[in-house]
């Protein structure tokens, strides 16, 4: 997991503004990359991302110096795994609505002891 820029300047109180990215597509990415959001999040739950296009998108935002988010089409640990190996700073994941189904995201999202990633 990389660590995410973002956390400190939340918790100094910055604004932190960012895009969702329209298609899955690094030409897009480059495009919103442009405008210098803080981060970038890519949908994978609403659009259909192939790993090396997801791959290219958050390497191409590491590389610009913007924090790469991605939200899960579910909660799964192979697609969270996918995510943060990808290059993710932070995972969204939907269908989230009880306290078992948020504790399960979380444990995905982190390695042994806190997790099972």
């Amino acid at each position: 997991m990389y660590p995410n820029p973002l956390k400190q300047r939340l918790r100094d109180g910055d604004i932190i503004l960012g895009s969702a990215l329209p298609a899955p597509s690094p030409h897009a990415a480059g495009t919103v990359l442009d405008t210098n959001p803080d981060f970038l999040w890519a949908d994978t739950e609403h659009m259909p991302y192939g790993t090396e296009v997801l791959d290219s998108i958050l390497v191409l935002s590491r590389m610009r110096g913007v924090a790469p988010m991605v939200r899960v089409a579910w909660n799964d640990p192979a697609l969270i795994k996918k995510a943060y190996d990808a290059g993710a700073v932070a995972v969204m994941v939907p269908q989230v609505d009880t306290a078992e189904a948020a504790t399960l995201a979380v444990e995905r999202a982190r390695y042994a002891p806190q997790g099972k990633r």
